[in-house]
């Protein structure tokens, strides 16, 4: 039953993720063709509807939970393209937005809820009021976070992750395997939820990594095609992002096994 939570909240947060890119894509007037909750390799049998109230957007849940996206359709590509920088920097780091303040709603409850926390004591407690502050940021300063912060941010949390697996290789980097074991060991609904904000904001932090097809790199990618139209250049960027996170994904799959093993 454990290991069904443990999924169950992974599947929440990609939710959350994919729902942040949805609202964003949806107020900026950029069709959807799909709403994906998972990955469907091979044509796999996927559970979907036709949502008549957002434009018929098909919503699918498919079998590879792990992840997820958000499809544009054909139209909704060309109203991409029209969008303007700014504009476009907001649908490529809603995701990342979206698990912060779910990371930040969640942990204020749970620091309420631990801390029997009274309506006075909310109002003064310093924790609380910092993170109020960066919900207020994050809403109404989006755009700058999205243009001017996410970069920045998606560099240093490379070199600290190419950091951590040269100092520690084999543990230093968790993946899937290694993130249903840790939230399956939890006992009380405060810690699940604990770990769903730690990985809320992991997934987050992750995500502003200047790598394709990570959040991160579509915002980098979308500054080099405007800077030049070399679809060389575009296309080596692309390779490059695919390789490293192929590689990641093996290095962080590979730890878990071996994790398992020894």
């Amino acid at each position: 039953m454990a290991i069904l939570y443990a999924l169950a909240i992974l599947t929440v947060i990609v939710v959350v993720h994919e729902f942040g890119h949805a609202v964003a894509m949806y107020s900026k007037g950029v069709e959807i063709e799909i709403f994906s909750i998972g990955f469907r390799p091979y044509s796999l049998p996927a559970f979907s509807w036709k949502s008549k109230r957002f434009r018929g957007m098909i919503i699918q849940i498919t079998p590879l939970l792990l992840g997820g996206y958000v499809k544009p359709t054909a139209a909704g590509n060309q109203t991409m393209e029209r969008l303007s920088k700014r504009d476009r920097s907001l649908v490529f780091g809603a995701g990342v937005i979206a698990n912060i303040l779910f990371g930040v709603v969640v942990g204020i409850a749970i620091l309420i809820y631990k801390k029997g926390l009274s309506f006075s004591d909310v109002l003064t407690d310093p924790l609380i009021i910092t993170a109020a502050g960066l919900v207020v940021f994050l809403c109404w300063g989006r755009y700058v976070f999205t243009q001017y912060l996410m970069a920045p941010i998606g560099i240093m949390i490379a070199i600290f992750t190419l950091y951590l697996i040269i100092k520690s290789p084999g543990t230093s980097v968790v993946g899937p395997i290694g993130i249903v074991e840790n939230i399956s060991k939890q006992k009380e609904i405060a810690d699940f939820l604990l770990k769903s904000v730690i990985l809320s904001f992991s997934l987050a932090l992750m995500n502003c990594m200047p790598i394709m097809p990570l959040d991160g790199g579509q915002r980098v990618r979308d500054v080099i095609k405007s800077a030049t139209k070399n679809k060389y250049a575009i296309g080596i960027f692309d390779g490059i992002g695919t390789v490293l996170i192929l590689a990641l994904i093996i290095f962080a799959i590979g730890g878990d096994i071996w994790r398992l093993v020894f």
